[in-house]
């Protein structure tokens, strides 16, 4: 009986999810710029309440991105402001930073700059919000406007 009791245990313990943490949603958009995709940037969630995780995309060769929380696909359902990055070099390339030096410092030194309005890439200043309940059947676009 002992051993039936510490199988059970065992089989109990080893039957939960190894991803710890709250349950999250798949999430997937397209991010344009100027009616063009927007490859190599940088969306992020920032939630709205208080004690909550964001999450994060970059976008590809086609504008597309999918959030992840940490190191897990998805992110919590909740109220969210939006920021889309995209930090390139003074030639406009996209920006690999240097051994030694992070994008800070490539910005600070006057080596790469944003490229994307404040309107959306500062968290102080975007427009951009987004609330998430579930995954969305169609994926969200978000059309950014250079001017």
């Amino acid at each position: 009986m002992r051993w039936f009791s510490f199988l059970l245990l065992l089989l109990t313990v080893g039957c939960g999810s190894s991803e710890k943490g709250p349950e999250l949603v798949p999430y997937s958009g397209i991010v344009s710029l100027d009616g063009q995709p927007l490859s190599d940037a940088v969306i992020t969630f920032h939630p709205q309440e208080s004690g909550q995780n964001g999450a994060f995309g970059q976008t590809n060769e086609s504008g597309e991105f999918t959030l992840t929380s940490g190191k897990r696909p998805g992110i919590i359902p909740g109220s969210y402001k939006v920021t889309i990055s995209r930090i390139v070099a003074t030639n406009g390339a996209t920006v690999n930073p240097e051994e030694g030096m992070d994008i800070e410092q490539l910005m600070m030194s006057g080596q790469a700059s944003e490229s994307i309005p404040e309107k959306y890439s500062n968290l102080q200043q975007t427009q951009l919000t987004a609330e998430i309940t579930e995954s969305p059947d169609t994926p969200p676009s978000f059309e950014l406007s250079s001017s």
